[in-house]
């Protein structure tokens, strides 16, 4: 049996931002590009890589239909993991290893798409199609609330590591 703690965590309510982002938006728009990936694997290259006349997409090789499906495993499993863990626990220590390990993934994600943008595409808003949006738009915001967060912008001063919240 594990000893006891002789600390008591401190109870508090995450932001309805936080919670809102993370338990639904963010999970439902990473299930969104799982759909597209998969489902939708032409239209979804040729947002990713407009340059890419669209008749050299079709069929799709094996190995690029085989990517797009494990790719779309993958927002299939960070989706319900985002919208299902964060619900179980309460514990802030957990919520920020979590964040901060999508925080590494966004950054990994705005750096993939940097052949495809261009530099310059990484703030040409107005030159953004419906996957830019998705690509750098959405993960700008989704980085700069994991970067909140973690910096406990919103979160009372007491929420230190041992902090619990309440959702």
């Amino acid at each position: 049996m594990p000893p006891k703690s002789t600390t008591t965590p401190t109870s508090f309510r995450l932001p309805l931002l936080y919670t809102t982002f993370f338990l639904t938006i963010e999970p439902l728009s990473t299930l969104l590009g799982a759909y597209f990936a998969y489902f939708q694997p032409h239209h979804y290259l040729t947002l990713t890589t407009p340059s890419t006349p669209q008749s050299t997409l079709v069929p799709l090789p094996p190995s690029t239909a085989i990517v797009l499906q494990q790719l779309a495993n993958l927002y299939l499993l960070l989706s319900i993991t985002e919208a299902t863990l964060l619900r179980t626990t309460n514990d802030l220590a957990v919520w920020r290893v979590f964040l901060f390990g999508l925080l590494v993934a966004d950054v990994g994600h705005v750096w993939s798409v940097r052949e495809a943008v261009g530099w310059e595409g990484y703030w040409n808003v107005a030159g953004w199609n419906a996957m830019d949006w998705g690509n750098l738009g959405f993960v700008y915001v989704a980085a700069a609330l994991r970067v909140a967060f973690l910096l406990g912008v919103g979160l009372p001063a007491k929420a230190g590591g041992k902090a619990k919240a309440k959702k």
